[in-house]
Order: structure tokens, then sequence, then C-alpha cells
């Protein structure tokens, strides 16, 4: 047994660790290489400011740790001019110039790409890159967990270079919670990071950068719904409309139940199977077999021979309200089966129509002549139709 207190608890230590497991753990070498590495920098620029290797790295410390920009410009700037195909500063820059928002931004954004991808010719797998990922952009995220400015330089690293896309999102929207804004101006950071998150969000739509196959968790919130069928049962079209493409509309998937989105049309045939594996089945007419969904409370029809699932009855046809609507097959047999009905009675007599002011009065026809008072006929002979 557990107590409300202790499940409170585990739920919490839970959650704590969730959280923690983004940034990970640093073990106690972990965090001495960290800060050796801080020092072994700070000491080699002092000695030698002018070699390539201290300008970057010191470049990046400032950039990472101290957040001193303009200094960690300069030095990105001089270090390009002696070396300008170095795999480590094309990486460490070309980040730092997405994070200070330098412009135009559009070329930027490309020049960017275009470093990334001569340092990965150059350095393919991020090996020259791993000392300065883990001890500058993962330690200063990991010792300043609270820093908007340190969680977005490790989203982008993660956007870029890492290229985990769920991971940099989480990231992105850790930074935005760190912004702290006051009543009398917003957190300095803020700039950075909300045009760093928009146009993250705006390069994963389809066509971009950085698409997915799934929309994002913003996507999903900022959207509406345009259309939805008995056949889809849970699944839905949904629109989307990113502000920085406002002619535009985007269009994805989405099951609220399963909270799964997709750009691509759902796999029915798997949809299919999962809601037969939760319906009752009813019964089995001409290859059609009929199931009781009671999530929706309706019946659906599947055929087993070519995988079709509809809502109107294949045999009886109508949609709901129609007539034969909500019939089971049983029924729809049973009706098939039953003997032909009783003729109706003949005429007592002949008979004739009625006229305009008879039907005016509410006179249902035709009319035997011997019933007519105006046109009684003595001993009439029986109609025989």
């Amino acid at each position: 047994w557990m107590s409300v207190e202790d499940a409170a608890r585990n739920l919490q230590k839970a959650y704590r660790a969730k959280q923690a497991a983004d940034f990970g753990a640093p073990t106690f070498a972990d965090i001495v290489r960290a800060l050796r590495m801080i020092r072994e920098v700070e000491q080699k620029y002092e000695e030698h400011p002018d070699r390539l290797s201290s300008m970057v790295n010191y470049a990046l410390l400032l950039a990472t740790q101290r957040f001193d920009l303009i200094g960690a410009k300069k030095l990105y700037k001089d270090a390009m001019e002696i070396s300008p195909e170095n795999p480590v500063l094309l990486r460490a820059y070309g980040i730092f110039m997405l994070a200070t928002l330098e412009a135009p931004r559009e070329r930027i954004f490309r020049k960017a790409l275009d470093y990334f991808k001569n340092a990965e010719l150059r350095d393919p797998g991020r090996e020259r890159f791993e000392i300065a990922e883990e001890s500058m952009y993962h330690w200063n995220c990991v010792a300043q967990r609270e820093n908007p400015l340190a969680l977005l330089n490790y989203a982008l690293l993660q956007q870029y270079l890492v290229k985990d896309i769920p991971r940099a999102e989480r990231f992105f929207h850790r930074a935005i919670s760190a912004l702290k804004d006051t009543q009398d101006a917003p957190d300095p950071a803020r700039p950075a990071v909300i045009e760093n998150f928009e146009l993250f969000e705006l390069e994963r739509l389809p066509g971009g950068e950085f698409h997915t196959p799934t929309p994002s968790n913003t996507v999903v919130r900022n959207s509406e719904l345009v259309e939805e069928r008995p056949e889809w049962g849970e699944w839905g079209r949904y629109s989307h409309e990113n502000v920085l493409k406002p002619k535009s509309a985007f269009y994805f998937w989405l099951n609220p139940i399963t909270k799964r989105a997709s750009w691509a049309e759902p796999n029915w045939e798997v949809a299919y199977r999962q809601r037969i594996e939760r319906s009752e089945f009813v019964g089995e007419k001409q290859g059609w077999e009929q199931y009781w969904d009671p999530r929706f409370e309706c019946n659906f029809f599947y055929n087993v021979m070519d995988g079709r699932l509809t809502c109107v009855d294949p045999v009886a046809g109508g949609a709901e309200g129609e007539e034969g609507a909500g019939k089971t097959l049983a029924a729809i047999e049973a009706e098939q089966n039953a003997p032909p009905p009783e003729p109706e009675p003949e005429p007592d007599g002949p008979m004739r129509a009625l006229t305009a002011e008879e039907e005016k009065l509410g006179m249902t026809g035709p009319m035997l002549l011997k019933n007519d008072p105006h046109q009684a006929v003595e001993n009439a002979p029986v109609y025989k139709g």
C-alpha cells in the first residue's frame, strides 16, 4: 500500500528524473575535465593570443561561458581571416551568428548552413568538435540550467549539428521558460531566443531545412480541425498557419486521443485493425463484417476481401437517418428471407375516384359505388379488378 504523500513524492521524483535526463548527469571526471579546459583555454590565450587554436577556444569560452558577445565576435572574425576552412571554427562561428541574430537574417541563416556543410566535409561525425560540445556547450547548460542563453546555445547545437530535432525543441522551450521579464523591461535574451525558436518552427514545416514526419507540438496546439469523417474514427485533418508564411496553410492528420500527428495520411490498415480490436463483432454478410464501436457508439462495416471500412450499411445502403440505417445484417437477412405479405382483399363492388371537393374534406379513395349516396347501385356486381 502506498500513501498519497508517498505517491506524490514518487511522482515528483520521476518528473525530476525525466527533466534531468536531457541535461545528463556529468561524472566527477567530466566536471574536472571541463574546468581544466576552461582554465587551460584562458592560460593559452594569454600566452599565444595570435595562435588560431587559442583564438577559437577563447572565443568559444567568451560566447558560451561568459556571454561576452562583442569580444567573441571579434575573435571569430580574426580567426576566419586566418583559417576560414577550420571545421571547429566554422561550427562555432555558425552557431554564434545564429544565436546573436546577425543581419540580414535570411542570408546569415544560409551562410551558417554552408559553414556546417563545409565543416562536415572536413570533420565527418564532429570528432574534432566533441571537446567543444561537452566542455563548453553541454557543461554550461548543466552548470547554468536557468540561463536562457546557455539553453539557447545548446538548442542550436542540437538543431544544426546533432540534428536531434525533438531534443532541440525541448531545450528551446526550456530557454523560453527561463526568460525573466520585469515590469520595466523584457529579458535581454528574449529576442534571440524567440526569433531562433520561430525560425526553428518555420524550418520544420514541409519544405523546410528540418522538416520532420510529425508536426511539432507548437503546430498541433495552434491548429484547427478542417475535416472529419465517421470512417476515419479518431483521426481528423487539421490546418496550421504560420505567421512567417501568412499566405500558406499546412495540413496534417491528428489523433487527439493517442496524441499522434503526421503530415502524411495515416496507415489505414493499422488504424482499421486497432478499431476492430476494440469493437464488438455483430455479424457478417456478403463479405462485410459488422462491428459496434463503443467509443463512438455506432456501427461500422469492414470488407474482409479488400480492407475497406464504411459506416454506411453496404448491404441495405443509406446513411444515418435514412431508411435501413442502424439495422444489423442479421435483421436485413431476416427481412429478405421473410414470407411474402398477404394480398390485399378485393374490393366489394365497382369503385370510382374521389372528386377534388371530397379530397379537400380529407376523404380517401377510391370509393365503392354502393357507398356513394349520389350514385348508389342496387345489387351492383362484385368488382373483380
